[in-house]
């Protein structure tokens, strides 16, 4: 069984066809789905969802991309969901993005370090979108004495950032960049880390497969990412796919 650690099958490009999306998914194998919460309007979506779907998960956070939508009184509501609701299996989607240039970097600093209180507070592993911030987001883990663990969403670094992510208890998600041709670096972290290490996810509706930039990438495709692993590593395909399916299960304490 596959696990996709990162979709969000709540946004309303799956609104029509929902059932057929996990149709797909379930005939190759993805029995279970993470859905982060990006932004406090669409919390109770991922939670409606989770309990509606048999396999689904979700997570609670403040998304940098939607910092401007935003307001103080979240992070008050999101600890009083960590209070209240035991179903909430991490924070997240949180983090810094330095690609974004018009997101003000100190307001995305104040969401993501009250959110990663949060997280160590309430003892939840975090799911953490970084984009040209790495050193700044180990750097806030170590200051934090951060030891609740979590993943890299789309990790793409090198062997050395994968390294220190590693030795802070993450996971690194793997996912359409490792079917990309122009993948060399993180083909070399995926040869030199333990399948210990690492995660599958599709970042559904986002981030789409090689060759199929022009449609809506969802779970099923997560078999590239699968191959484009197997391709990498010398253990048997059945071994890897065990592997991460227990890994996923110990990065969200399922």
């Amino acid at each position: 069984m596959i696990f996709d650690t990162h979709c969000h099958l709540d946004f309303d490009i799956f609104d029509q066809d929902l059932s057929a999306v996990l149709a797909r998914a379930a005939a190759v194998g993805v029995m279970r789905f993470m859905l982060p919460g990006v932004r406090y309007q669409n919390w109770q979506k991922v939670r409606q969802l989770s309990g509606q779907y048999s396999g689904f998960y979700y997570a609670l956070g403040l998304h940098p991309y939607f910092l401007n939508q935003h307001q103080e009184g979240d992070l008050v509501h999101l600890e009083q969901e960590l209070q209240t609701d035991v179903n909430i299996m991490a924070v997240g989607e949180i983090g810094l993005d330095g690609h974004l240039k018009h997101l003000d970097e100190k307001l995305q600093y104040h969401f993501f370090n009250q959110q990663l209180a949060l997280a160590k507070q309430y003892n939840k592993p975090v799911i953490l979108h970084v984009r040209h911030r790495h050193d700044k987001v180990i750097q806030a883990l170590h200051a934090l004495n951060f030891s609740c663990g979590g993943v890299i969403h789309a990790f793409s670094g090198s062997v050395e950032v994968a390294k220190r992510y590693v030795q802070l208890g993450f996971k690194l998600g793997l996912g359409s960049v490792l079917t990309y041709t122009n993948s060399r670096k993180l083909r070399a972290v995926v040869k030199s880390l333990p399948l210990a290490n690492f995660v599958l996810e599709t970042d559904s509706p986002d981030m789409p497969m090689r060759g199929q930039f022009d449609q809506r990438n969802e779970p099923c495709f997560i078999v590239q990412v699968l191959a484009a692993l197997d391709s990498e590593r010398r253990e048997s395909r059945e071994t890897i796919i065990q592997n991460l399916w227990q890994n996923s299960l110990l990065l969200f304490k399922i």
